[in-house]
C-alpha cells in the first residue's frame, strides 16, 4: 500500500462522517495545489 493509500485509509477509518472525511482530504489537496510548482500555473488562468 502506498503512502497515499495509507493516508486515505486513515481518513476513511477515523472520520465520523462524510463531512469529516472530505475536510480531512481537502487539507493535503489544497497544500499540494499551492506548493506544487506546476499546479499554480495550471489554475492561474482560471482566475
Amino acid at each position: 500500500m502506498s503512502p497515499l493509500d495509507q493516508l486515505l485509509e486513515t481518513y476513511r477509518t477515523d472520520a465520523l462522517s462524510e463531512r469529516e472525511r472530505g475536510a480531512a482530504f481537502d487539507k493535503p489537496v489544497a497544500a499540494w495545489l499551492v506548493e506544487d510548482s506546476i499546479q499554480p500555473q495550471r489554475f492561474e488562468s482560471l482566475f
